[in-house]
């Protein structure tokens, strides 16, 4: 008899444990949708963004941008690229609208070659903490461009230097010690920055890093600051 009653409560304990799993997976399923549903309308605004961006860039209706994307295969895939690259956007908000500049100027390449691609491929893989790092550099960079002695060796002051080059700085700038590595490792793969021996003094060198000639473009894209050549492409 008691273990009849211990087997009623068993069932009905594992029946009602059935039910309330039940109840929780459809409200988690519901919760899930909804969330997916918001990204995705995130993702479409995101990628909206970057068409328009690129539009006004060209100084074109999305009509003539549209004729421009599908007329070539080569460009057809650099939208495709700098689409996906926005729609994944997760910190760096301003990368959206660069992106969009990023597709104007590749349409507006021509058969010649241009950094489009990898500054789209780069673009896709930049948050927050790599911009506001390359920001970082590209300051120091334009400092020591400026201050050189007679014999072309940079002068730079000492808390240009610090800004530069000292790890702690760096470190707060890409958002802590465990990811600083990986900041520049990320910069560095796509040829944003280079490391170089900086001379501070006649016999004072120090490993430091610069922007490259493909991350000061990078930059111009993020401050829209590229002005494209109108009628060419």
């Amino acid at each position: 008899m008691q273990a009849a009653i211990g087997t009623a409560i068993i069932t009905s304990s594992s029946s009602a444990g059935a039910e309330w799993l039940a109840a929780a997976t459809v409200a988690a399923l519901q919760v899930a949708r909804r969330v997916d549903l918001q990204h995705q309308r995130r993702r479409e605004a995101k990628v909206a963004t970057a068409v328009a961006a690129a539009a006004q860039a060209l100084g074109e209706s999305l009509e003539d941008l549209e004729r421009r994307v599908v007329a070539s295969d080569a460009h057809t895939e650099l939208a495709a690229a700098v689409l996906r690259a926005a729609a994944t956007t997760l910190t760096a908000e301003e990368k959206v609208e660069a992106l969009g500049r990023v597709l104007a100027f590749g349409l507006q390449a021509g058969d010649q070659y241009d950094p489009a691609a990898a500054l789209a491929a780069a673009l896709h893989d930049l948050e927050r903490p790599h911009v506001a790092l390359l920001r970082t550099l590209a300051t120091v960079y334009e400092s020591d461009q400026r201050l050189q002695d007679g014999n072309g060796v940079p002068r730079v002051h000492r808390w240009r230097y610090l800004k530069a080059h000292e790890q702690a700085v760096l470190e707060k700038v890409a958002g802590g010690r465990l990811t600083l590595p990986g900041v520049l490792a990320t910069l560095s793969r796509h040829g944003l920055v280079q490391e170089e021996t900086l001379k501070r003094t006649y016999r004072d060198e120090v490993q430091g890093w610069r922007l490259s000639e493909l991350g000061q473009l990078c930059l111009q894209m993020l401050d829209a600051q590229y002005v494209p050549v109108m009628g060419r492409g």
